[in-house]
């Protein structure tokens, strides 16, 4: 049975808070629930870890005291600054940082080696991601839409839409668009994929709204790594759309095969590009949360080390400063028929390191001498050896 007091109970509870704790933050931005039960194994997690350090003091272990003596302050606040590193920080980065978004975007299927001409199929069958061979965004017909249109006016901001050709000589030959790059709050880039065999890259519009609108958050929550796209509306995009078909000066025509209000909007830029700050501190993330792992694994495992030295002190009259006789055995040990066992290997070790009582045992057994009572020992004996007078010296 297990016993959640001293150095054993604690760090377990912490591992097991700590296991549940990670798949939980990873995955935080599907939805809030998940955000929430995040927070709250951290929490149980560093409350555990703390309560750890603190039961050094209110709570003697003699093992410890033992081996160590007095723990310092400084290791106290190293501990400290180790716990939340390994529980705050990473949940600072997996949330504002949008390191939990590219993590949950990645898991998502990506359509490999396509055509920008399917995107809008690929859009319907519920793709995430795309990484085609052609492409063509050309970022200097775009133009702006209304977007943050449920904010106060002080804080809204401007979306940008572009369109996309199969190849730059379709748009030299007035072919029509096949998709549309979109953006919010900066404009509209070329498309840099992080497999270089590719030319257009990016993710379905759509669907990252459909998954990050699941995670409610302020009105420039996650700028730096694109959470901005989940405030461009469709409705909004469509305008913009109809704003650059209608306009005098580069009139776009419509493809023969398009159905009104199905156009497929995307965002044409690579993981690295568009999460920015988000793709270096996920893999910040996952290392802080493999030390944090490890790191309660074998306070978990030392706990139980030294609550396994704890109880056979307690359950042993053992003294480690004083020595005691040659072949003493532990009452314990020996009334639990224990005296081959581990135990008394052990305390032969540290009472008779020279197993000198064997020796005398296979001594006395080849060189049997008078029966013990006819010779006086010199061990058992209680009168002092006499000790026969030296000749007087002669001064000369």
């Amino acid at each position: 049975m297990v016993s959640f007091k001293k150095e054993w109970g604690l760090p377990l509870g912490a591992l097991g808070a700590y296991a549940l704790f990670i798949p939980c933050l990873l995955l935080c931005s599907a939805n809030m629930q998940l955000a929430m039960l995040a927070a709250a194994l951290g929490l149980a997690v560093i409350v555990c870890d703390l309560a750890l350090t603190v039961e050094r003091y209110i709570l003697p272990n003699e093992v410890l005291e033992a081996r160590s003596g007095e723990v310092p302050l400084l290791l106290d606040l190293v501990v400290v600054l180790r716990v939340l590193s390994t529980t705050l920080a990473p949940g600072i980065m997996a949330s504002f940082g949008g390191a939990s978004f590219l993590a949950l975007t990645s898991f998502g299927h990506l359509a490999e080696g396509c055509q920008v001409a399917d995107l809008p199929r690929l859009a319907m069958e519920g793709y995430t991601a795309f990484a085609c061979h052609d492409g063509f965004v050309h970022v200097g017909m775009q133009t702006t839409g209304a977007a943050w249109e449920n904010h106060p006016a002080g804080s809204r901001g401007l979306g940008y839409v572009a369109p996309i050709f199969t190849s730059r000589d379709a748009f030299a030959a007035g072919d029509a668009p096949v998709a549309w790059a979109v953006k919010a709050g900066s404009r509209v880039r070329q498309s840099i994929c992080d497999d270089l065999a590719m030319q257009t890259c990016g993710f379905f519009a759509g669907r990252l709204q459909e998954e990050w609108n699941k995670f409610p958050a302020f009105s420039r929550f996650g700028q730096a790594w694109g959470y901005n796209i989940t405030h461009f509306s469709a409705d909004n995009m469509l305008k913009a759309v109809e704003d650059l078909r209608t306009d005098p000066e580069h009139p776009l025509p419509r493809a023969s095969t398009e159905v009104a209000g199905q156009e497929a909007f995307v965002v044409a830029e690579g993981p690295t590009e568009y999460f920015g700050i988000a793709s270096p501190l996920l893999y910040v993330t996952y290392t802080l949360l493999a030390v944090g792992l490890l790191d309660r694994i074998s306070a978990a495992a030392h706990g139980r080390v030294l609550a396994m030295e704890e109880e056979g002190n307690l359950a042993t009259d053992y003294d480690q400063l004083v020595l005691q006789g040659f072949s003493d055995v532990p009452a314990a040990a020996a009334e639990a028929g224990q005296v081959n066992g581990l135990w008394a290997q052990v305390d032969a070790f540290w009472n008779d390191p020279l197993n000198t009582s064997k020796l005398h045992s296979l001594h006395d057994t080849m060189h049997p001498g008078p029966p013990a009572s006819a010779r006086p020992s010199m061990r058992t004996s209680s009168v002092a050896p006499v000790m026969s007078p030296r000749p007087p010296f002669t001064v000369r």
